[in-house]
């Protein structure tokens, strides 16, 4: 079986199919989401910061929200954890 790729066999039917890859941005992660895009995947790679975030950083979210710039948004739910949770 071959995907839209000339030269590569899947091994299952991956064309058009989606793929999310945590822990993607190097080693065994980098190399699976080559893997699956090579075989016609569309793949979402994510990964996290791995630094923590500063007091003065989370202070800066918290003041633009409580400002009046921040008038139009409304119940909404920001995360400012560096994209730990966007997985």
């Amino acid at each position: 079986m071959t995907t839209s790729r000339p030269g590569h066999e899947a091994v299952a039917e991956l064309d058009g199919k989606a793929a999310l890859v945590t822990g993607a941005a190097r080693g065994v992660g980098a190399a699976t989401v080559a893997w699956l895009h090579d075989r016609g995947a569309h793949v979402v790679a994510t990964d996290v910061r791995p630094q923590v975030a500063q007091p003065e950083e989370i202070a800066e979210v918290i003041g633009f929200l409580a400002s009046p710039r921040s008038g139009f948004i409304t119940g909404a739910i920001v995360a400012a954890d560096g994209g730990y949770t966007a997985a």
